[in-house]
């Protein structure tokens, strides 16, 4: 019989015990689902866990690709217990929460000395708001509450140019120049022309209001 992990949880709690790693994935077992703990073990309930104080991200706003630096600070463990490491995830499914959906780490710093802080790239990440989790294990495996930062990451600059794809220009009155503007070349209307304009039509533009 399958019982559900409420009950597991509330049967050790009356015997003074806790789950404290809640890491877990889901796998297939024979035609039905089942949870495998990843490194689920059970602690008395005296142990505390580490603590981390605050977590920023720096810069605050970072074009897409380039590197993006997330920092704990004021990481401490109650019972005195040396911090193992910190892990940094990205909130992938964007639901506020981390979970497994997460995936894994962005970065892991093992070395406190100067800071528990993990650099990482924002390629591949959406444009917009992205908020940023980290964790804290101490030695004897203990996890802290994940405390997040949020971080806005901005599309790369694009060169919107008569020269380039989705240009067009609708008029019989504009000529050509050299040797000026973008690229060497430019287009110029004469003014008052009826119904002349220029147009581009490019993508991939997050919603917002642009300058």
């Amino acid at each position: 019989m399958s019982l559900p992990i409420e009950y597991w949880k509330n049967t050790l709690g009356k015997l003074g015990m806790r789950v404290v790693r809640r890491h877990v994935r889901r796998t297939s077992a024979s035609s039905r689902l089942a949870f495998e703990p990843l490194e689920g073990r059970l602690v008395m309930s005296g142990d505390t866990q580490p603590i981390i104080a605050g977590f920023v991200a720096s810069p605050v706003s970072v074009a897409l690709g380039s590197q993006i630096t997330l920092t704990a600070t004021g990481v401490t463990d109650p019972n005195g217990d040396a911090i193992s490491y910190v892990e940094v995830f990205r909130d992938v499914d964007n639901d506020g929460v981390l979970t497994v959906a997460d995936g894994s780490p962005l970065g892991t710093d093992t070395d406190g000395l100067d800071g528990w802080s993990v650099s990482a790239s924002t390629a591949g990440v959406p444009a917009g708001d992205s908020r940023f989790f980290a964790v804290a294990t101490d030695a004897t495996n203990l996890d802290s509450v994940p405390v997040s930062a949020t971080a806005t990451v901005l599309l790369a600059p694009q060169i919107i140019d008569n020269g380039g794809s989705g240009y067009s220009a609708v008029s019989a009155s504009y000529w050509s120049t050299s040797g000026g503007g973008y690229g060497g070349t430019g287009h110029q209307f004469e003014f008052g022309a009826t119904g002349g304009y220029a147009q581009w039509s490019f993508g991939d533009l997050p919603d917002g209001e642009y300058r």
